[in-house]
């Protein structure tokens, strides 16, 4: 994949912190976020593959495609990200996706040294315009054992043709009430995508997983 590119809009999505970002609009040219390729035939020795979700190319564009907030140790942080049209039907509420931090998940920083009470870290999350695939920095980032985050992403605006045979079906029904999850693949470590305990809710259209740490992550099959 491309490199998603990484100017110099930090600044100024400080102030979006906490928010649904309402003041930022999607770039001109959104490139995809790099990352290992999602196999659509199989892993290569022995490792997980799987098939990544694509917006669907009618979908109205994200506020933002990256946010980046601070989270402070013993205090709950969640940001939003939702879709320009801000319509209710357009996600739950209009969101395309949440990010919450527990207050007990914050304990250390990337270089393993503990973190005090009040301390903060600056998290950022980039979107990929096409595919169901977000970006976490920094990178290798872990949270506490017995409080990882959690990620929420509404997919009713992924395109209906799941599985990209040009038909849409009940095979891509089946899929998408049945099979999707999140995948993540390590940045520092293994290139390989594996799956992370997820939960699908079809009635809300919903996937639901806990992160234990930062690094790619995608909605897939």
């Amino acid at each position: 994949m491309r490199h998603f590119p990484r100017n110099a809009y930090l600044a100024a999505l400080l102030a979006a912190a906490f928010v649904a970002c309402d003041d930022l609009s999607a770039p001109r040219h959104s490139e995809p976020i790099a990352a290992p390729a999602l196999s659509v035939t199989g892993g290569n020795s022995g490792e997980a593959f799987a098939h990544v979700l694509r917006h669907d190319p009618a979908a109205p564009a994200l506020e933002t495609y990256a946010v980046s907030f601070w989270a402070y140790v013993g205090k709950n942080r969640s940001v939003e990200v939702r879709y320009q049209n801000g319509l209710p039907n357009s996600g739950v509420g209009g969101r395309f996706v949440r990010f919450t931090v527990p207050a007990g998940a914050l304990t250390a920083g990337v270089d393993g040294k503990r973190l005090k009470n009040g301390d903060s870290l600056l998290i950022t999350m980039s979107f990929d315009a096409v595919d169901f695939q977000i970006d976490f920095e920094p990178s290798g980032l872990v949270f506490a054992r017995n409080t990882p985050a959690e990620l929420e992403v509404w997919y009713g605006n992924a395109s209906r043709d799941v599985n990209r045979d040009g038909v849409v079906d009940e095979v891509d029904e089946s899929i998408m009430g049945s099979q999707l999850g999140l995948f993540h693949y390590d940045k520092k470590g293994s290139t390989a995508w594996t799956p992370v305990s997820s939960r699908n809710d079809v009635a809300w259209r919903t996937i639901t997983g806990a992160l234990r740490g930062f690094s790619g992550y995608a909605v897939s099959w």
